[in-house]
């Protein structure tokens, strides 16, 4: 048994080694595949910031088109500035960046300018800087879609890389779990073989010596046993022969007392009888 176990850790050992390159591949896929889900969510959200960002502020930069001297700048033209600062302001926090917090800065101090003022006059003097953060905000929404599509691209690519890595891992795995498999095979027949040649000689009452087959390993030990077994039968029929042999000699020897005794009887004009209580037989010569 002790055999036997060996060999199937040896065999677990072995099929371990061979399957541990692609775990270990799967795993650093895993590994890889959700810190590029990390990196692509907040690249995602950072660029949606942008998007809305820009979106409010051409919401405002239509209203502040549509000013004129009869018609202040509407309340809804408000609403939409604040709303692209409070994005812009996000985006500069989570990007860490400080050239969009103060233009976030610039947008408050722009929207209290205009809430003070609604008219025309005042959005004179603001336009150049309504330009300037309407450039800075384009660039940046511009920028991250740039970035969002080529970390995209790359992400895609070191997909692609993986996953050829892993699939000729696998097949790597495969070719050599198939030679290991033959290898096995090929290293069980021959002491299989010749395990069923020394059971045949054994049926077949031929003798069969331990040391005969120099085979090592567990195929070895197999063929060995069965010659001790071959040995100890040999020997256990050589001691019921001998006990069969001095139960004979007892029986002849039972068979001639019984003969001196009834040949005594009949000289002497003597009998004997006995009776069989539990059975109520008699027996007499």
């Amino acid at each position: 048994m002790a055999k036997v176990q060996s060999l199937k850790r040896t065999s677990i050992v072995q099929f371990a080694v061979i399957l541990l390159p692609v775990v270990a591949l799967l795993a650093f896929q895993s590994v890889e595949d959700i810190r590029r889900a990390d990196i692509l969510h907040r690249l995602h959200g950072l660029q949606t910031l942008a998007v809305e960002t820009r979106d409010s502020y051409t919401v405002f930069s239509n209203h502040v088109a549509a000013v004129t001297q009869a018609s202040p700048l509407h309340p809804s033209a408000l609403t939409a500035l604040s709303g692209a600062r409070q994005r812009l302001a996000e985006l500069g926090r989570r990007a860490d960046s400080r050239p969009l917090i103060d233009a976030a800065v610039n947008m408050k101090v722009m929207a209290d300018a205009l809430e003070k003022n609604p008219q025309i006059e005042t959005l004179n003097t603001l336009r150049a800087q309504i330009s300037s953060l309407r450039a800075v905000i384009y660039r940046t929404q511009a920028e991250y879609d740039l970035k969002l599509a080529e970390v995209i691209r790359q992400f895609t690519d070191q997909s692609q890389i993986m996953a050829q890595l892993v699939m000729g891992a696998a097949v790597l795995v495969l070719l050599v779990a198939l030679l290991f498999v033959w290898r096995l095979i090929d290293r069980l027949s021959q002491p299989l073989s010749l395990a069923v040649s020394v059971a045949d000689r054994i049926a077949e009452g031929r003798p069969v010596e331990e040391g005969e087959f120099n085979l090592r390993g567990d195929g070895g030990d197999l063929i060995r046993s069965l010659g001790r077994m071959y040995r100890n039968l040999n020997t256990f029929k050589a001691e019921v022969a001998e006990y069969q042999r001095g139960l004979e000699e007892k029986f002849e020897q039972l068979g001639e007392s019984q003969s001196s005794l009834a040949e005594a009887q009949r000289l002497a004009q003597m009998g004997n009888w006995h009776w069989d209580t539990s059975k109520k037989v008699a027996h007499w010569s």
